[in-house]
């Protein structure tokens, strides 16, 4: 499956140190949170942004480097440190054939470089808490 037509939603590293992140927490609930630790040369203190995927249908978080779990073809593009969107996804039509076509789905990925980790979720909206 192509996924194409990469759109940067995000880049972290506006707020973050260039040498990226220091822990990564999940809560799923009702939606999908990850809270992103970095450090802040303000005060010593640990700041975070919060990536909340609301209606999330799929997600996988996997080690970097590491096996392909997916067999997904991705458009080229070097943000890797951004969260995109996928704007012509055949894994997100998929997603939206299964539902019989009753919600419009996003599709979104983003790499955590100091953490060797990635995140692609499948899901009906998005929200950034800076």
């Amino acid at each position: 499956m192509k996924c194409k037509d990469v759109k940067k939603i995000f880049d972290p590293y506006t707020l973050i140190p260039s040498y990226g992140e220091n822990e990564i927490f999940f809560k799923k609930e009702k939606e999908l949170i990850l809270s992103v630790y970095y450090d802040s040369n303000d005060d010593n203190l640990d700041k975070f942004y919060e990536l909340k995927f609301n209606n999330v249908y799929f997600f996988i978080y996997s080690s970097l480097p590491g096996v392909s779990a997916m067999n997904l073809t991705y458009e080229t593009y070097n943000d890797l440190t951004s969260l995109v969107e996928f704007k012509n996804s055949e894994f997100c039509l998929a997603w939206e054939k299964q539902t019989n076509y009753q919600f419009k789905l996003r599709h979104f990925r983003i790499f955590f470089i100091s953490t060797n980790n990635y995140l692609e979720v499948i899901c009906r909206d998005l929200e950034i808490n800076i």
